[in-house]
C-alpha cells in the first residue's frame, strides 16, 4: 500500500444474483493514527506518527446490524392524558380527550440501557468488520481463537464475544479510533466516505 491512494471508479452492472456470488461485498483499510514521543539522551523529545492499516470488511454486517436492532432495550410504557386542543391531541387528530400510550424516552433506566446497548453494538460491529483473527491465551500461553475472520470473502465467527470485546478494549485503541474503526466499517458501503482499497 502506497502513502498516495488512486481512487478509481468503475461502474458495473449487476444482471443477476447466483447463489454462491458476492457481487456487493467490499473491503478495504481503516487507517488509524498513533503517536510515540520519546525522550533523547540530550533532552531533546522526538515525536513519530505512525499510520495502522487495519483491515475491515462488509460481509456479515448486515446481519450484525439485525442482531443488535433485535436486542435493543424498549422504553418503559407510560399511560398519558391528551387533550384535543393540546399539540399531542392535533397530531393524532383527538375528536375528544384520550388517554394514551406513550414510550418514555427520557426514562432514567432506559437512557442507561441504551447508552451500554450502543456500545455493545459498537464493539459487535468492529469485531464483525475486522478482517482479522482475534486470539486469547491459554493458562500456558497458547493462543485460543475468540473470532474467526481470516479472510475478506467469509462471514467473521465471534467464537466469544465476552473475550472477544475485552481484548478489542485492551488494545489500547482510545475512543477517536474506535469510532474512525466504526464509522469506516459502516462507510464500506456508502458512496459518501472515501476509502482506501487493498492494492
Amino acid at each position: 500500500m502506497s502513502d498516495k491512494a488512486t481512487k478509481v471508479v468503475r461502474r458495473q452492472v449487476i444482471e443477476r444474483l447466483r447463489a454462491g456470488e458476492q457481487p456487493f461485498l467490499a473491503w478495504g483499510y481503516s487507517l488509524l493514527k498513533r503517536k510515540e514521543a520519546f525522550t533523547e539522551a540530550d533532552g531533546s523529545i522526538i515525536e513519530e506518527e505512525f499510520e495502522l492499516a487495519v483491515p475491515i470488511k462488509s460481509i456479515g454486517v448486515a446481519e450484525t446490524m439485525e442482531r443488535i436492532a433485535r436486542k435493543a432495550p424498549t422504553p418503559p410504557i407510560t399511560k398519558q392524558y391528551i387533550k384535543v386542543d393540546s399539540d399531542e391531541g392535533r397530531g393524532l387528530g383527538l375528536k375528544i380527550p384520550r388517554i394514551v400510550e406513550v414510550e418514555n424516552l427520557t426514562d432514567p433506566a432506559y437512557k442507561e440501557q441504551m447508552q451500554a446497548h450502543g456500545r455493545w453494538a459498537m464493539y459487535n460491529m468492529i469485531l464483525t468488520g475486522l478482517a482479522m483473527d482475534v486470539e486469547d491465551k491459554d493458562p500456558d500461553g497458547k493462543p485460543v481463537l475468540v473470532v474467526k475472520s481470516n479472510d475478506n470473502r467469509s462471514a467473521t465467527q465471534i467464537l466469544d464475544e465476552d473475550k472477544a470485546i475485552a481484548i478489542l478494549k485492551s488494545q489500547g485503541l482510545s475512543n477517536e479510533q474506535f469510532e474512525q474503526l466504526y464509522e469506516d466499517i459502516k462507510a464500506l458501503t456508502s458512496r459518501e466516505k472515501e476509502r482506501v482499497d487493498r492494492e
